[in-house]
C-alpha cells in the first residue's frame, strides 16, 4: 500500500495501472473526467442528499453501468469507497454568498470541482492532493474543498482561517479499480479471494468513513484554528442556484439520462 502520492502523482497513476506497474488504484471519481466522463456524475453539486444515497447509487444498476464504461480503458471497477461531503476552507474571508467567491482562488481535484468553483464566482487550479498543503502555505491558492477527515489529517487548519458548512453540496467517493488484463490472468481461486477481501474492505471502509469525519470535525472545532460558518437555508438556496449553472454542460458530457437515473435511484 502506497498512499499520498508516494509512487505516482494523479496524472501518472492511470498509466501505471494500465501498464501493470500497480494492480489497484482508488482515485476520487473526478479523476476519471477525461477518460470516462460519465463518472463525473458523482461530483455534480447537490446531487446526493446523503452519503447513504450515494452508496445506494454506487451499488445499484447505475454503478454497474459506470463500471462497464471503465473496460475501454483496460480497467475493471470493483468498488466505491465513501468519504462523505466536502467543504470549502480559505484564507480570505467567510464564504456566505456566491459573491464572496470573487477574488478567491481554490485548489480543485479535477474538472468538476473547477467548474463548481467558477459557477460560484471564484477561480480554481487543478492540482494533486499531495501538493495542496504547500500551495496553501505559499499562497499559490487561497483555499480548497475537502472532507473533514482530509482537512484535519492534512493539517489544513494550520494554513487556513475560514470554513463554510454548505450542506450536501460536494460528495467525495473513490472508485477502486484494477488492471483488467492482470485480473483476468489470475486463477479462479485467486480472484475469489481478492473479491471477498475487497467486499470486506469496502464494508469496513464505509463503516468508518462517517466516524472518521465526525471525529475530525470535532477536532477541527476543538482546535479553534478555523472560523466555522454554517450556511442558513436562504444562503444554501443561493449556492444551489449558482451551482445549477454547471448542469447543462454536464448533461452533454455525462448524458441527461444518466443524471436522471442517479436521481431516481436514491
Amino acid at each position: 500500500m502506497f498512499p499520498n502520492s508516494q509512487l505516482y502523482k494523479d496524472a501518472e497513476e492511470f498509466a501505471a495501472l494500465q501498464s501493470n506497474a500497480v494492480q489497484y488504484l482508488a482515485p476520487g471519481t473526478a479523476k476519471f473526467s477525461v477518460s470516462v466522463p460519465e463518472w463525473q456524475v458523482f461530483d455534480l453539486p447537490y446531487i446526493f442528499p446523503t452519503t447513504d444515497a450515494a452508496v445506494k447509487v454506487a451499488d445499484g444498476p447505475v454503478g454497474k453501468q459506470l463500471y462497464e464504461k471503465l473496460k475501454s480503458q483496460k480497467m475493471l471497477g470493483v468498488a466505491i469507497w465513501d468519504n462523505g461531503f466536502r467543504y470549502f476552507t480559505n484564507n480570505k474571508h467567510p464564504l456566505k454568498q456566491p459573491s464572496d467567491f470573487q477574488g478567491v482562488k481554490f485548489r480543485a481535484d479535477g474538472k468538476p470541482a473547477e467548474t463548481l468553483v467558477k459557477a460560484l464566482g471564484g477561480t480554481a487550479q487543478v492540482m494533486a492532493f499531495s501538493e495542496v498543503f504547500n500551495a496553501l502555505q505559499q499562497g499559490v491558492v487561497d483555499g480548497q474543498l475537502n472532507t473533514f477527515s482530509n482537512i484535519w489529517s492534512e493539517k489544513y487548519p494550520d494554513v487556513q482561517k475560514y470554513m463554510t458548512l454548505s450542506g450536501t453540496m460536494s460528495y467525495l467517493g473513490y472508485a477502486v479499480v484494477t488492471n483488467a488484463d492482470w485480473y483476468a490472468g489470475l486463477q479462479d481461486s485467486q480472484r475469489k479471494i481478492l473479491d471477498q477481501a475487497m467486499k470486506e474492505a469496502t464494508d469496513y471502509e464505509r463503516s468508518i468513513a462517517k466516524q472518521e469525519n465526525d471525529a475530525a470535525f470535532q477536532k477541527i472545532k476543538d482546535s479553534g484554528k478555523l472560523q466555522i460558518y454554517q450556511l442558513n437555508d436562504s444562503e444554501i438556496a443561493a449556492w444551489k442556484q449558482a451551482a445549477q449553472s454547471v448542469y447543462p454542460d454536464y448533461e452533454k458530457q455525462i448524458g441527461k439520462d444518466l443524471i436522471d437515473a442517479v436521481r431516481n435511484a436514491q
